[in-house]
């Protein structure tokens, strides 16, 4: 967790430098953005540094122990890991990274008070298990080597304005889940060995100096490898200043975006603020043999590593679209939430960050396929109970039955969804499924990106990028917790649960579930049959099943259903007894 930074004047700023200057020579002076032990007497001050001093002479004294028994305080890094498709992406600093066009996918942290080291483990290991040790070996190095961490970086008198006291960032880091600073960073890149590349996203505006001061390079190596970490923080309110307190890691890019990145940055008709959307460096990712042509065609730098387009990986099924920019690309999304969405009655949702799609989206007539002896799928039509092959006679449809009959399992039923980006008709998506097996879909994407932007009229002056819908898991959740929660509370609370929504979608989210009861959805029913064909739709719903207990119908008799839940029924049998204030039955 990153300590709070602070701005200054320029005035002030001249003044701070001289101040670190004059305190560099032994133990840095604390400087006034951070006074101590203000308000009490001088008797007790003395005390108090005193004793601060003692202490930190004493933690300096235990690590110089702690070096002779460990030896180098150092990590051996070689290469990292070809992929972090096993960690999932923050979607909250993705926003934050998205809206101020910093490159990169930041990989999820836990929040426990070792960001930054959980942070750089991850990006060793793809875990954090390597937390602990670095943790150790990073305040050893800043207790019994501090001129050398002091030397990797080029302005340190800057990293004394806005980072706390270095003996008090060295006190934090012997401590577990304590707080981490410029300093802690500086140390921990001399146990690496290596640079740390820190980004403070320009939330506060284009103005901030601390943006200036804190985007940099840790550690003065030369080596071509260097590690990116990101400075995050909550969404900051109207009128306040946005302060950072969380690390997370970004995941390193392949040589391939690289090129591919230099390549993009001298062609012609490419929007610019796009080039800094990438994908996900996932391995279940594969370019699409359609014939497409030769201005749409991928060159084969695609923002993918095209190493791992290659072999069969199509175990692995995505949670959702990977996020950035997909030209020519397709993915195996995980189909279940759509499912539920089906049997419940819904429509089925297509989401992704691609921006609007637009209206004329359209669904393929139900294609009937089977796989023949040579392994292709031909497609037929059932006529008089068996499977026929369509052919076209003399201007006329002729059916010939297929010899020998496939065998039920070996017939399947392929749909597919189409749509045509709002920007752009040449920038195209489809969404294969089967239906038998609907849990798993096929997404794929043809041509180039129209890199779309906020339109003229948008609220938000600091949106780059074209508007994206909430996840539907991510809108689920909010129509459920709002029924129990107040908007204004969730909407405090939604950069850290859902992603940044606005206000009005919390509030509209509201209005809509007012005077549904227990269904929360919209019931357009026209006749008695409708109504219990609608209740028998719910009754496959995970949120019905278990109040909607039994529908029955028979021949000349008016359907009858039985609704209750178990807290009712335990309600009805603590009232069921025998006295005279009990419920009997007659």
């Amino acid at each position: 967790m990153p300590l709070r930074t602070h701005r200054g004047s320029a005035r002030g700023r001249g003044q701070l430098k001289k101040q670190a200057r004059r305190g560099r020579g032994g133990s840095p002076q604390r400087l006034s953005l951070y006074p101590c032990c203000c308000g009490e007497t001088e008797e007790k001050r003395s005390i108090a540094c005193l004793a601060s001093h003692q202490g930190i002479q004493h933690l300096i004294k235990s690590a110089e122990r702690e070096a002779l028994l460990c030896g180098d305080a150092t990590v051996n890094m070689t290469d990292l890991p070809d992929t972090y498709v096993s960690v999932d992406t923050d979607m909250n600093a993705y926003e934050l990274m998205h809206r101020h066009d910093i490159r990169g996918r930041p990989l999820l942290t836990p929040g426990d008070g070792n960001c930054l080291f959980n942070s750089i483990s991850i990006i060793l290991m793809r875990n954090t298990k390597m937390a602990s040790e670095l943790r150790y070996k990073t305040c050893i190095q800043m207790a019994t080597r501090k001129d050398r961490v002091l030397e990797g970086h080029r302005n340190i008198d800057d990293l004394f304005i806005v980072s706390p006291d270095y003996d008090e960032s060295l006190i934090a880091c012997a401590r577990a889940t304590e707080i981490s600073s410029a300093w802690t960073i500086l140390g921990l890149s001399q146990v690496l060995q290596h640079k740390v590349i820190s980004v403070y996203p320009p939330a506060n505006g284009p103005c901030d100096e601390t943006v200036q001061i804190l985007t940099t390079e840790f550690g003065s190596f030369q080596h071509e490898l260097s590690l990116f970490i990101l400075w995050m923080g909550p969404k900051k309110g109207k009128g306040q200043m946005w302060l950072p307190n969380h690390f997370l890691p970004i995941a390193p890019q392949s040589s391939d975006d690289a090129a591919h990145d230099d390549e993009k940055q001298t062609e012609d008709g490419v929007c610019g603020s796009c080039d800094d959307d990438v994908l996900n460096d996932d391995g279940n990712v594969y370019e699409i043999d359609t014939g497409i042509d030769d201005d749409h065609a991928d060159n084969g730098n695609n923002e993918i590593d095209n190493n791992r387009r290659d072999g069969d990986t199509l175990e692995t099924v995505h949670a959702s679209v990977p996020l950035g920019r997909k030209e020519n690309v397709w993915f195996l999304v995980d189909n279940s939430d759509n499912v539920i969405r089906r049997k419940g009655g819904k429509k089925s949702q297509y989401w992704d960050d691609c921006g609007a799609w637009g209206n004329g989206a359209k669904a393929s007539t139900p294609s009937t396929l089977y796989t023949g002896q040579n392994g292709l799928a031909i497609h037929v039509v059932k006529r008089e109970g068996k499977y026929c092959q369509e052919k076209q006679s003399s201007g006329k449809k002729v059916y010939k039955a297929v010899e020998p009959q496939p065998a039920s399992e070996d017939v399947f039923t392929l749909r597919r969804n189409y749509s045509k980006h709002a920007h752009s008709n040449n920038y195209v998506r489809r969404v294969t499924w089967l239906e038998e097996q609907q849990r798993r879909r096929l997404y794929e994407y043809r041509g180039k990106y129209p890199c779309a932007h906020a339109h003229g009229k948008s609220a938000n002056p600091e949106r780059t990028g074209a508007y994206v819908r909430l996840q539907p898991q991510v809108m689920d959740k909010l129509k459920e917790d709002v029924r129990t929660q107040k908007p204004d509370k969730l909407y405090r609370e939604a950069d850290v649960l859902y992603g940044p929504p606005k206000k009005r979608v919390i509030y509209d989210a509201k209005h809509r579930g007012k005077g549904n009861g227990m269904n929360m959805q919209t019931v357009r029913t026209g006749t008695f049959a409708d109504q219990v064909r609608t209740v028998e739709r719910m009754a496959h719903s995970e949120k019905y099943k278990d109040f909607i207990q039994v529908i029955t119908r028979a021949q000349g008799k008016v359907p009858t259903i039985i609704l209750h839940s178990q807290e009712q029924m335990a309600d009805m049998k603590r009232s069921c007894s025998p006295g005279p204030n009990g419920v009997r039955s007659s």
